[in-house]
């Protein structure tokens, strides 16, 4: 989906419930930059102990986000009131995000009760409204934001599908490069979110699709160490906010290009 097109924006990874930190990313851009457009790659709760502090922050400071692996849980409860259990397991951290509801585990019936009473309507809202993919366009150059990335085997698989549907005449209208390319998106997003959400791209062996049009992919998800990994073709924004051993939140500044991370 496009979102139009920003003179400045400002996008962040991974949060994993960590509020203090991004209070403090978010001061920093306002204070170097002003007022930015923001958005974030998802990955908003979870492990770390305030994830409800951190949607009251995005809220506030009117971030858009896209959902992200970790955010679907709380999606789903806040769209249809089921918990998934799967949520606490260790990996996930979802134990921290319950408490910052005040919910201590007290089995699945209590919790989504509970959920129900806790959770409020602002964060309702916001939940539901997280998109998986979307597209600004920033100093004439076009970014798509994704949690996890799109990888080329996977948009290989996509395309074909496509271009197949096309040939065969299937209400796929003929488009420029930018239009195909939100098509690919949705698709991918429909048929297969999982792609955009859980998969990821390889950066050990850089695997991220580069789009027809020369838009700039950026994502989280896979951490990429201290340092956002910014190339031509792909931004990796993860450095490890809420991850086992620490890390930093990070954030880069376009059209500059500039990283901002906290603390």
């Amino acid at each position: 989906m496009g979102a139009g097109v920003a003179e400045r924006a400002a996008i962040f990874g991974d949060v994993h419930g960590n509020a203090a930190p991004l209070r403090d990313l978010l001061a920093k851009i306002k204070d170097q930059y002003g007022d930015v457009d923001l958005y974030c790659t998802g990955d908003l709760i979870d492990r770390g102990p305030d994830s409800k502090g951190v949607l009251d922050l995005c809220i506030q400071h009117e971030v858009t986000s896209l959902v992200g692996n970790h955010d679907q849980w709380l999606h789903r409860l806040a769209k249809a009131g089921v918990f998934e259990t799967f949520a606490l397991h260790p990996v996930m951290g979802g134990k921290a995000t319950l408490e910052s509801y005040g919910c201590m585990w007290t089995g699945q019936a209590l919790v989504e009760k509970h959920m129900a009473e806790a959770l409020p309507q602002s964060h309702r809202d916001y939940l539901l409204g997280m998109p998986i993919w979307i597209r600004i366009e920033v100093g004439g150059v076009h970014y798509r934001l994704t949690h996890a990335g799109l990888d080329s085997p996977t948009a290989a698989v996509y395309t074909a599908e496509l271009d197949r549907a096309r040939e065969e005449g299937k209400n796929v209208p003929e488009t420029g490069e930018v239009e195909y390319g939100d098509e690919l998106l949705r698709l991918v997003a429909t048929v297969q979110p999982d792609n955009l959400l859980w998969t990821g791209c390889d950066l050990r062996n850089p695997n991220a699709f580069h789009f027809p049009d020369g838009s700039v992919q950026v994502f989280g998800h896979t951490p990429v160490g201290r340092e956002p990994r910014i190339t031509k073709r792909w931004i990796a924004l993860d450095t490890g906010c809420g991850k086992r051993g620490g890390g930093s939140l990070s954030a880069v500044v376009l059209p500059e290009g500039d990283v901002v991370q906290a603390p």
